[in-house]
């Protein structure tokens, strides 16, 4: 009577775990088809336009940074020349008639570019533009961890015996540039200028998935740095885990500004803009979704109020272009914005930057 009593209690169980597996078993398969729902559903959604913004300045360059030979250097009425020191590596613009004084460093984003597109364009206005990587060169860090500050020392050097001590030095940066930028600005008083595309207002960790240290090192040290992967755990499930399972644009933003939140050593870390004598200049959009650039751009302007011009640029995003996405080696991010407001920012900003660059780099006198 035992055995079958033990026989029975057990078919109980295993029924009443048969059923809960089968519960599970569809709860399983019901999540796996909504995830690959979702992701036939981004695909169809991202799919026709991303072929036209694989990189959201348009050139290939982009795909791959360090690949010098994707440089046109062929521009009409300006001289190219690629430039390697120490740790110094980028282009030499100079327009066949130099118009403005002084000279342009341009730096890009953590896409690792020099932002080359932008120092054509100012080239073929009539500055003299030095466009540099700061990463990912064979002379360089490879990747965007403890670049030093000293970088500077030998850009300021080559500046001084090409160019000059007296010549007015502004930087455009954009993003993780204009982090560095900002923060070169903080050491070297020679900076007359500092021009900065979604700015960040603190030292934040470097982009290498190898290590976990600062972007920016000082005297062979990392700097103080917010640790992002510290961020609230929710915020990283809801902008980032989910939508690389269903292929659908990652959003840094909550990310950046939670990790902020979370660290009570701060303040430390944050670049201490009250210690520049250059002239600071901050362009954000209100959408940017990459990181809260308005919002950082803001706090910038209140440490430094004196010779800080702040422009906010209403539902624009992290780039002045595109239609709030883009797509980079097959991953998706969210940057913020609409193609018309993009559109309206990215205009009305190329009056506010040149109305800026004339401060500090007047017209060259004609001799004529």
């Amino acid at each position: 009577f035992v055995f079958y009593f033990l026989i029975y209690e057990i078919m109980k169980i295993l029924k009443i775990l048969g059923k809960t597996l089968l519960v599970l078993l569809i709860i399983i398969l019901i999540i796996v088809a909504i995830i690959f729902g979702m992701r036939f559903y981004n695909d169809y959604k991202f799919g026709p336009s991303e072929e036209k913004i694989k990189n959201i300045a348009g050139l290939s360059v982009y795909q791959d940074p360090t690949n010098l030979s994707l440089y046109n250097t062929n521009i009409e009425n300006v001289t190219v020349k690629h430039i390697q020191g120490k740790y110094l590596n980028g282009f030499e613009l100079t327009p066949k008639q130099v118009k403005y004084k002084g000279v342009i460093v341009t730096f890009g984003g953590s896409d690792g570019s020099t932002n080359y597109d932008v120092a054509v364009k100012f080239a073929e206005k009539g500055y003299q533009v030095l466009s540099l990587f700061f990463f990912g060169m064979p002379n360089q860090k490879p990747t965007l961890a403890e670049v030093p500050v000293e970088y500077f020392s030998e850009i300021e050097e080559y500046i001084f015996k090409h160019y000059g001590k007296d010549s007015p030095i502004t930087i455009v940066a954009a993003s993780k540039g204009s982090e560095y930028a900002l923060l070169l600005s903080t050491y070297y008083p020679s900076i007359s200028q500092v021009i900065l595309y979604a700015p960040g207002s603190h030292i934040y960790s470097a982009l290498d998935f190898t290590k976990n240290t600062s972007s920016w090192s000082k005297d062979g040290k990392p700097l103080p740095y917010i640790d992002v992967t510290k961020s609230d755990f929710w915020t990283f499930i809801k902008n980032q885990m989910i939508p690389m399972m269903t292929k659908g644009a990652v959003s840094f933003k909550d990310g950046y500004a939670s990790s902020i939140k979370l660290d009570p050593n701060a303040e430390e870390k944050r670049i201490k803009v009250e210690n520049t004598k250059a002239n600071i200049v901050l362009f954000a959009g209100t959408d940017d979704q990459m990181w809260d650039s308005a919002g950082m751009a803001k706090q910038i302007k209140e440490k430094r109020p004196e010779n800080t011009e702040l422009y906010l640029y209403e539902g624009a995003g992290h780039f002045f272009q595109g239609n709030g996405f883009v797509s980079l080696r097959g991953f998706r991010m969210a940057v913020g914005g609409t193609i018309e407001a993009n559109q309206k920012a990215f205009e009305q900003n190329q009056k506010d930057l040149y109305q800026n660059l004339e401060k500090y780099h007047p017209a060259v006198e004609n001799k004529n």
